[in-house]
């Protein structure tokens, strides 16, 4: 009966070894995970604010030849409706896109901002050295109201 007592200790201490082993990993491996779901998400984001910074380009250089700007102050997103949706279109984008401004010497817009659910993307053209600056922030929402 000894045996049988000993033998069924070692397999509770075999178990909480095991589940202990189990657990460690998974605490190790979450925080990995974590990381590399919003990098890749993060690098997604970007992605899709170079596509409408290229988009805009394009844009740009049709507009001009039919005599007007993507860039259209005094208006919500700093573009008309029809210009935010072909932006849309050519980047294959869903996300809210805002151009601040826009540089008319280099015909590149100036700065703007891509945001998502989670991500906000701020765009900048350094006008000194000819030089693109971007940024990816993460979005955490802190309260959300009326949902």
């Amino acid at each position: 009966m000894t045996e049988k007592k000993l033998s069924s200790k070692k397999k509770i201490f075999v178990l909480i070894r095991m589940s202990c082993v189990i657990i460690s990993i998974g605490i190790i491996l979450l925080p990995a995970f974590c990381f590399y779901e919003y990098h890749s998400k993060a690098k997604s984001s970007l992605m899709d604010a170079k596509n409408i910074q290229l988009a805009m380009r394009v844009l740009s250089i049709q507009y001009y030849g039919e005599d007007r700007s993507v860039y259209v102050p005094n208006t919500q997103y700093g573009m008309d409706k029809e210009t935010i949706k072909e932006v849309q279109y050519l980047s294959g984008t869903e996300g809210e896109i805002t151009l601040i401004s826009w540089n008319v010497e280099d015909n590149v817009p100036e700065k703007f901002y891509y945001k998502t659910d989670t991500f906000l993307v701020a765009y900048l053209y350094d006008t000194y050295r000819k030089e693109l600056i971007w940024d990816v922030f993460y979005i955490k929402p802190v309260i959300k109201l009326g949902k």
